[in-house]
């Protein structure tokens, strides 16, 4: 959202369009009727009436543009504006239920404010008299000859004709009749259809009636002037000050209020943070999605206040997995825009609020409030009223119409609050991963670690392929499932003291595969028990049984207390395991063993939690790369300690 994407389309060869004018300079004094008629239009005071047959394939277009000193108004099938001449600047306005909109300052390419209406747009006061017909022919009409004057010939194209002309392609006949103080000019212009029109050149007929010379009037915008009245005053530094730290944050709480809006009803809040957003909706069911080990899972919030995985969403048919809830799962953010997209005034009919106009702006805007924005519901503007300025909390408000019918459908409200300071508890339960070890003593960490002992947990890992995967472990079964597709799973259970059998679970039915026993003494799968590696296949990764009597560890060195002290690498103040060659003994186990990265600690975080969900173990292993270029942590957290069972398979056992 940084870079803007402005749609470009061709109608002609001539494209509509206002430029600025060129330096006035004109002392010819005209001879004859037409010259008389155009030194007249000089005062630029006359009335424009132009229709063309052919520019829309078919379909006749009109356009009514009123030239006078202090403003410039169009009305009609090519746009409805006004440039307006303040006192110091000029600005641009709309007149909507016979009032004056303003805009802003009208400024060029440098910033600098146009002094004159006809600095930024044309008019006839610097059109050079000398280069016009004085010859007619016998019907008394006067042929203009473009390529004689370029400055005059971007004039009259953009007075007369209402396009800019592209250099050295003019029109291919162009007449002038002067009737009394009026002038009918008609012209023929070769226009391009276009590529997705077939790459075909065509006749554009074009008629344009001059009138109302001297005697023209832009009445509503005149009163809007003579009450002392001008152009909007621009975004000020204060409201970008109140704006930035939105521009650098996704955490802060959307609360949206439909009660204004007499059809619709659509009240709650969303919850940004971090690692998750949070719906909680009227009617619906609090949820959203988490960030989890680098991949997006859907989850929802059950009466506990806890944290239930629902799935993995994917970005196409080819099931790409998100690893991003900012530019992922949401694809447009306020912090994706900067300070040039906040374009607007300030709001001089109410207390601390700007008006912002940006189309984009107002397009992602209407997005994270989940306002779609349509021709049956549009807006052109927003409204920001600052509610405190210290927390930088505002509402926004959307007034709302049917663009087709003009018909108000009312004000829908957000009210953005909470920013950087905004939490979500079940959250933060779910992806705590154990508490600070210096805050804790020994007691408390050998309290959870027997907990681990009972060989009774839970674990998510974020599988590459399937996205975020559950394993659960108990002393009678292993079982494995992606959250992507519940289909896709696998399981190991303890059939009698010497018959362990793999099996699948469908619909709540399991099928066990009796043809192989993994505890016939040829497999390395134990249970519990870690088996090779971690990864191998048939290895469970039952850490609380790890052991490595090759490297001299054996499963009591896990729990032993005196092994222990409290350590901190990187983000991590966890406690490690000192025992001589735990470390290594963890890193191979977690690799497979390798030589690229070398062991520097490994150990737990652990929280006693107020009850089982909330108790956590994290295993930490720290290494270096061996060219010692970077650092890092393998981090499993272990959950559900001691009350992790799936039903299905309780049953099939009989449990």
């Amino acid at each position: 959202m940084k870079k803007r994407n402005i749609g470009l389309l061709a109608l002609s060869i001539f494209a509509i369009a206002a430029c600025s004018a060129p330096e006035k300079s004109n002392s010819y004094n005209p001879v004859g009727s037409l010259r008389e008629t155009f030194a007249k239009l000089q005062d630029n005071n006359f009335t424009v009436s132009y229709t063309d047959k052919f520019m829309s394939y078919g379909k006749e277009r009109n356009e009514t543009k009123r030239y006078t000193k202090y403003a410039v108004e169009a009305e009609g099938d090519l746009g409805d504006y006004g440039i307006a001449q303040g006192s110091d600047e000029i600005f641009k306005y709309t007149i909507t239920d016979g009032e004056v909109v303003s805009g802003l300052p009208l400024v060029n390419n440098d910033g600098i404010r146009y002094d004159s209406i006809f600095d930024y747009t044309y008019g006839i006061d610097s059109f050079d008299l000398s280069y016009l017909p004085t010859e007619t022919d016998e019907n008394g009409v006067y042929t203009y000859t473009f390529g004689e004057n370029a400055k005059n010939d971007s004039i009259f194209a953009n007075v007369f004709l209402i396009r800019q002309i592209a250099q050295g392609i003019y029109p291919e006949k162009t007449t002038i009749k002067v009737l009394g103080e009026k002038l009918v000019i008609n012209s023929v212009i070769l226009s391009y259809s276009g590529e997705a029109f077939g790459n075909n050149y065509y006749e554009d007929v074009v008629q344009t009636i001059v009138s109302n010379v001297g005697t023209t009037e832009n009445k509503t915008i005149s009163k809007y002037l003579s009450d002392g009245k001008s152009a909007k005053t621009p975004l000020t530094p204060k409201f970008y000050q109140f704006i930035a730290p939105y521009l650098e944050s996704n955490n802060y709480v959307i609360t949206s209020d439909s009660s204004q809006m007499p059809s619709i009803n659509f009240n709650g809040r969303q919850i940004f943070t971090e690692n998750a957003i949070i719906n909680d909706f009227e009617g619906g069911t609090v949820g959203g999605y988490v960030l989890k080990q680098g991949v997006v899972a859907k989850f929802n919030t059950n009466s506990e206040n806890k944290v239930e995985i629902t799935g993995v969403p994917v970005a196409d048919e080819y099931n790409t997995l998100y690893t991003a809830l900012y530019g992922g799962i949401l694809d447009y953010t306020v912090s994706m825009l900067d300070y040039n997209y906040f374009v607007g005034y300030v709001d001089e009919e109410h207390e601390n609020s700007y008006i912002i106009t940006d189309s984009q702006t107002i397009g992602v805007l209407s997005y994270v409030c989940y306002c779609t924005v349509s021709d049956e519901c549009y807006t052109d503007r927003v409204r920001i009223e600052v509610v405190n300025e210290e927390t930088h909390e505002f509402n926004l408000y959307f007034e709302l119409r049917n663009k087709n019918t003009s018909l108000k459908l009312g004000t829908y409200v957000c009210n953005f609050s909470g920013l950087n300071t905004t939490v979500y508890d079940p959250i933060d339960r779910y992806l705590n991963i154990g508490d600070d070890a210096s805050t804790q003593n020994k007691n408390t960490f050998d309290t959870v670690l027997q907990k681990f002992k009972q060989h009774n947990y839970s674990l998510e890992i974020n599988n590459s392929s399937v996205g975020l995967v559950k394993y659960c472990y108990t002393k009678d079964y292993f079982y494995e499932f992606s959250y992507l597709d519940k289909t896709i799973n696998l399981g190991y259970v303890r059939r009698g003291s010497n018959l362990i059998n793999s099996f699948t679970l469908y619909n709540g039915e399991l099928t066990v595969d009796d043809t192989k026993n993994y505890a016939d003494g040829t497999s390395p799968l134990k249970m519990p028990g870690t088996g090779s590696y971690f990864g191998a296949e048939n290895d469970l990764f039952y850490f609380s049984s790890f052991e490595n009597a090759a490297k001299g560890i054996s499963n009591s060195d896990l729990y032993n207390m005196d092994n222990y002290k409290v350590s901190t690498f990187g983000k991590y103040t966890y406690w490690e395991n000192t025992k001589d060659g735990f470390a290594q003994a963890v890193l191979d186990y977690l690799t497979g063993g390798t030589n690229k990265i070398l062991p520097m600690g490994a150990g737990f975080m652990v929280t006693n939690g107020k009850d089982n969900y909330d108790t956590r173990v994290s295993l930490i292993c720290n290494y270096v790369a061996a060219d010692e270029s970077y650092t890092n942590s393998f981090v499993f957290t272990f959950f559900d300690i001691g009350t992790t069972s799936v039903a299905d398979i309780e049953t099939f056992l009989g449990n």
